[in-house]
């Protein structure tokens, strides 16, 4: 299935963490999720701006830091300081319209290791921070999650989910049956 995925513009590593994440889910009796063409937009976008901009490290008006779900002021999209009581959450929620035709908000989760990142160690990690890995799997107020897009290069991933149909489509691969939104 990777392999197949691999043929339809993703990276290897896309396409394992895409494969891993359902694979978690399946292992719990969950559904898997379909691959959003518009949400791996978004979230390739973001790995690139954290790479070239390291927006976490911004401040918001407060002087707070932000975090990994930052985006700079140099891109298409309305950028800023994404702070850890996300007071600033339409930064994240509204960037799948800002970047694509994709008409639902986006939840992201993210991951930064110095040493570089690889699907297996992002998908242990989320795993084990309650708030990521409820939204992984759908629990309690993220069961309406059925679509997600990911992304990952060197130091940075960022998954986005959403609950939406994507008007882009899906990455498909025959045989690998996921229900689209």
């Amino acid at each position: 299935m990777v392999n197949e995925l691999k043929k339809l513009s993703l990276s290897d590593e896309e396409a394992n963490l895409y494969y891993l994440i359902n694979e978690y889910r399946e292992s719990l009796g969950l559904s898997k999720l379909s691959f959003s063409k518009s949400l791996t937009t978004v979230a390739r976008a973001h790995v690139k701006d954290s790479h070239d901009y390291t927006p976490r490290l911004q401040l918001d008006e407060r002087g707070i830091q932000g975090n990994l779900h930052s985006w700079s002021h140099f891109g298409n999209w309305s950028g800023g300081a994404y702070t850890p009581d996300h007071a600033h959450a339409e930064i994240m929620w509204d960037k799948p319209g800002e970047l694509t035709d994709y008409k639902g908000s986006g939840y992201e989760i993210s991951v930064y290791h110095s040493i570089g990142i690889d699907p297996q160690l992002a998908l242990d990690l989320w795993k084990s921070s309650p708030g990521h890995n409820a939204v992984i799997i759908g629990e309690g107020e993220w069961s309406f999650i059925k679509t997600v897009g990911v992304a990952m290069d060197k130091n940075y991933s960022h998954v986005w989910f959403g609950g939406d149909k994507d008007p882009a489509g899906y990455y498909d691969v025959e045989g690998y049956e996921v229900v689209h939104p």
